[in-house]
């Protein structure tokens, strides 16, 4: 499995989306896992800031399959354009589990 850590702002410019299109956008987003992803943080919502303006974000944590990791970028990609963001935050890893010693 890989990690996705995906991350993004609720401002176009430095205007937020209306209630309707900022929920739109985060089930789009969240889409982009799919069905089968282990989803650990799930849209958890805080402020955020972007280019020096601060925002409400969202960020999801999931393990997905290695399939679902090398489309979850284009994905993306298309859901930026069409929320008019200037960029979606995508880190995808491997994670590891620090034990106590």
């Amino acid at each position: 499995m890989t990690t996705a850590t995906i991350s993004i702002g609720r401002n176009v410019g430095d205007k937020p989306l209306s209630a309707d299109r900022w929920l739109a956008f985060r089930y789009a987003v969240r889409q982009g896992l799919g069905e089968d992803a282990t989803v650990h943080v799930d849209g958890a919502t805080s402020l955020g800031e972007w280019q020096g303006v601060s925002e409400e974000s969202a960020t999801w944590v999931a393990d997905i399959t290695p399939e679902r990791a090398s489309v979850l970028g284009r994905h993306l990609a298309k859901v930026a354009l069409e929320y008019k963001q200037d960029a979606i935050a995508l880190t995808l890893g491997e994670t590891r589990l620090v034990t106590p010693r």
